[in-house]
């Protein structure tokens, strides 16, 4: 009979805090969902799926900021580049979504800001074929106590987030590095 630490080894710590996200989000995940028709329940589901994998990520450790930029990185040839400014109403739609499914799972996880957001919005978009780039930015370095944003791109142009992202904010991480 396996030990309850084999168990935890076999599984895998990471996958474990995953589930731990999903069960505690579940029940405020409920009360989002109850009475939306079933594409919205699906966006939501999918932003709530892709931030509780974000979430666990972040929180394994000190690196795993590095290590899910590292995973992000292997969407890197997985798209393709999509002209902004040729965008039909349909890849227009789909990103509206992406975004509004995120946006409205972050009620099941409190602690959410525009980094987990922005993560699981990029995760979702190059899934679905769009070649997005998630930036990290600083605000002023040089003061005391950073300030840092983190936002999507497409082809250059901020997709959601502050109209003012890019003049104040200075990107100091792009992902997919590519």
């Amino acid at each position: 009979m396996k030990s309850i630490l084999e168990s935890i080894y076999m599984f895998g710590l990471r996958n474990l805090i995953f589930l731990n996200y999903l069960i505690t989000g579940a029940k405020p995940l409920f009360k989002l969902i109850r009475s939306l028709n079933v594409e919205d329940k699906i966006c939501i589901l999918n932003g709530y799926i892709n931030l509780a994998f974000v979430e666990s990520y972040l929180s394994m450790n000190n690196r795993g900021l590095e290590k899910l930029v590292e995973y992000c990185n292997k969407f890197s040839n997985k798209t393709s580049s999509i002209d902004s400014t040729k965008i039909d109403i349909n890849k227009q739609l789909l990103i509206d979504q992406i975004f509004w499914g995120v946006q409205q799972s972050t009620a099941c996880f409190p602690n959410s800001k525009c980094l987990e957001e922005a993560f699981s919005q990029f995760i979702i978009l190059r899934k679905k074929g769009i070649a997005a780039e998630m930036v990290i930015g600083i605000n002023n370095p040089l003061k005391v106590g950073l300030d840092a944003h983190a936002w999507i791109e497409i082809n250059g142009n901020i997709v959601d987030g502050m109209f003012l992202t890019s003049s104040v904010y200075k990107p100091i991480i792009r992902v997919p590095n590519i």
